[in-house]
């Protein structure tokens, strides 16, 4: 039986892993968004309208890396079981 340190440790583990996921998602995009406005739209148009969706998705995931380190950084414990 898991005692409340592990589950929030646990807790804590998962949701390192989501924004881990969320971070790798995000690049992809941007990566595919850059690529196919070099590629086809700057040829009509000099304005970098992918700009606007890596600054917003940016925000999003910089609040959810934040809101997973404030749990994280209170229970140093969690970094030990990380490392498992």
């Amino acid at each position: 039986m898991q005692t409340s340190n592990e589950k929030n440790i646990s807790k804590q583990v998962t949701a390192l892993a989501g924004f881990t996921i969320h971070l790798c998602i995000y690049i992809g995009t941007m990566i595919f968004t850059w690529t196919s406005w070099l590629l086809l739209s700057r040829r009509l148009s000099d304005f970098a309208w992918p700009l606007f969706p890596t600054l917003a998705w940016g925000t999003i995931l910089l609040v959810h890396f934040m809101s997973t380190q404030k749990g994280y950084r209170k229970n140093n414990s969690a970094r030990e079981w990380h490392r498992r």
